[in-house]
């Protein structure tokens, strides 16, 4: 944060100061469309947004502006949680902390509400918490509390969806109320913009390819044996995804909580 004026002299970073007049980042918007035969939508690099950030609080203790920068990086912060990501919300989350941090080391006086030491755990624990329910195994049960989830729902849905239809030609037959469910939790999201990501849940399974080089498309030569598809299903469900309920049932264990019980 000490570097002299020659440092920032080529350094631009007006745009930061026009983030506040975008309600959404949608990156399914005005890049390039993946192959909808495939699994995987566009994913952006948010990482390095991190870095941009670190920049704005550095450029803004030079000048003499913290308040501002801090502002600007809290836009790029809330810009991520619209992304309908989940790396980019955590993301997000980490941008959330270097302001945090920058406003303890600065001592600057929040001039809006900011992201304090409890508020960032339970936003992450909120976007763990919609990853539940938004899994293929997920109980039904859970399906009418899933509208009510306000942090990380559309990412959680993407995140769940793409799982989903990765493994759907395999676990379709086996697991038909585990689909029907996943295909109510879409219908209900109206709200979720999820574009490719509808595009490709509609279109038929056998439609979509294998990716050869893969393991996963070298193991088709075995398709022929009974039962081989839906082993194979199971298998990469169980690796792909934890059991993220059971973390929260076990909560009290792990912390050392006591009960009455």
């Amino acid at each position: 944060m000490h570097a002299g004026p020659g440092v920032w002299a080529g350094v631009d970073l007006a745009w930061m100061s026009r983030l506040a007049e975008y309600d959404l980042w949608d990156v399914d918007q005005n890049s390039i469309p993946p192959d909808l035969r495939f699994f995987f939508d566009t994913s952006p690099d948010s990482g390095d947004l991190q870095g941009w950030a670190k920049l704005r609080i550095a450029k803004g203790f030079h000048d003499g502006a913290v308040g501002p920068a801090l502002i600007e990086v809290e836009d790029l912060a809330r810009l991520c949680f619209t992304i309908e990501r989940v790396d980019a919300q955590f993301d997000g989350l980490a941008i959330l902390t270097l302001v945090r941090q920058a406003r303890k080391r600065l001592a600057v006086t929040a001039p809006a509400p900011a992201a304090d030491d409890e508020r960032i755990p339970r936003i992450r624990r909120a976007i763990f918490g919609a990853i539940a329910f938004a899994r293929l195994g997920t109980p039904a049960s859970y399906e009418d509390d899933f509208s009510r989830i306000a942090v990380g729902r559309c990412a959680a849905l993407h995140l769940g969806l793409q799982a989903a239809l990765q493994l759907r030609a395999e676990l379709r037959d086996a697991r038909p109320e585990d689909y029907q469910h996943m295909e109510r939790l879409l219908a209900a999201a109206p709200d979720c913009r999820l574009g490719s990501l509808r595009q490709r849940w509609a279109l038929p399974d056998d439609e979509r390819l294998f990716q050869r080089d893969s393991w996963w498309g070298r193991g088709r030569m075995m398709h022929w044996l009974p039962g081989y598809r839906y082993f194979q299903g199971e298998v990469a469900l169980a690796i792909s995804e934890q059991d993220w309920f059971k973390q929260y049932e076990n909560r009290a264990a792990s912390t050392g909580a006591t009960s009455d019980k």
